[in-house]
């Protein structure tokens, strides 16, 4: 009998839930990861058959360590669930910053031996990109109030997500809606608030369809389709920022409130990186990977430029944060 894992407790999916832990050595890393979740979240109901939060602890921590040099969804699911239940679980997002970094460094570096045997001169912008920004705490708990406030205000059964699929393909023709919809229609995770990336996705088409006219609905179905390209291969936090993200600019009601430094430190990568992606100068590019005096005066003169902009645009604490947040670009 093929029992499915769902954001909802019953004891069948629980006792499916141990079974999976215990013989997780012939189990799929995307079973292992859905029960080892499922187990911090329902253990309560039958905490005495359940593995103690130490092994759970243990057994991500032992997941961390196996896929942590891994650029495949995996490591960014595992990141998602330390961060959630396991204590002091922000060295491990630390430890996983350094890693992409120093491994963004040697992509870095094959790149431009290979562009010094070419005349092509590009640096791909994905490995400059921080997946990792949506653990920020200010960010992951304004996008769960807005998230709880979603689904409390507009959440009912009247779409099912299969049909809301189907339209979706027909109209966009996007290879990522199939796969990311799947993902979000059996994703377990409850963010500690009881709900579930289904019924936010259901709630969010709710509130597109509801409350605007079809102008509106055509302009948001579009952005829809933009994040859900972008959430592809992104932890359960990931879909959650991105679902939210889609009401951004409509209305105040569901507004992503983030702290100064998360806010600098989001704006001044995104520019960075952007300056960094359209440079040619190839003392700077070679710059990069020891951080010699071309990269860093490279990266003075692009945040004086902007610094007049910056202090009128988001106020003197975002400048007394960029000091800070410039020194670990």
């Amino acid at each position: 009998m093929n029992i499915q894992l769902t954001a909802k407790y019953n004891k069948q999916s629980l006792f499916h839930a141990i079974s999976i832990y215990n013989f997780s050595q012939h189990e799929s890393i995307s079973n292992i990861l859905k029960a080892v979740r499922f187990l911090y979240q329902y253990r309560h109901h039958e905490s005495r058959l359940c593995p103690s939060l130490q092994q759970l602890n243990n057994k991500l921590i032992e997941l961390f360590n196996t896929y942590k040099n891994s650029e495949n969804y995996e490591i960014h699911e595992i990141i998602d669930i330390i961060i959630e239940y396991v204590p002091n679980g922000r060295q491990y997002l630390d430890e996983l910053r350094r890693i992409q970094t120093e491994n963004s460094r040697q992509q870095r570096e094959l790149a431009q031996q290979i562009q010094r045997q070419t005349t092509y001169k590009n640096i791909d912008k994905t490995i400059y990109s921080d997946r990792q920004n949506v653990h920020a705490s200010s960010i992951n708990n304004t996008v769960k109030n807005a998230a709880k406030l979603l689904v409390d205000k507009y959440y009912n059964n009247i779409y099912n997500i299969e049909d809301i699929k189907k339209l979706l393909i027909e109209k966009y023709n996007n290879d990522s809606i199939s796969k990311v919809l799947d993902r979000i229609s059996g994703d377990i995770a409850n963010f500690n608030i009881n709900i579930s990336l289904r019924q936010v996705f259901i709630s969010l088409w709710n509130w597109i369809h509801i409350t605007h006219d079809l102008q509106e609905i055509s302009e948001l179905e579009r952005i829809l389709v933009d994040e859900i390209t972008d959430m592809n291969e992104m932890c359960a936090s990931g879909h959650l920022s991105r679902l939210i993200n889609v009401t951004q600019g409509f209305t105040d009601e569901f507004i992503i409130n983030i702290s100064n430094m998360d806010q600098c430190n989001a704006v001044i990568r995104y520019y960075l990186n952007k300056r960094l992606e359209e440079c040619t100068d190839e003392k700077v590019i070679d710059g990069m990977i020891t951080r010699d005096e071309y990269y860093l005066n490279f990266i003075q003169t692009c945040i004086d430029e902007k610094i007049d902009y910056f202090r009128t645009e988001y106020g003197d604490e975002f400048i007394q944060n960029l000091k800070s947040v410039v020194s670990k670009f």
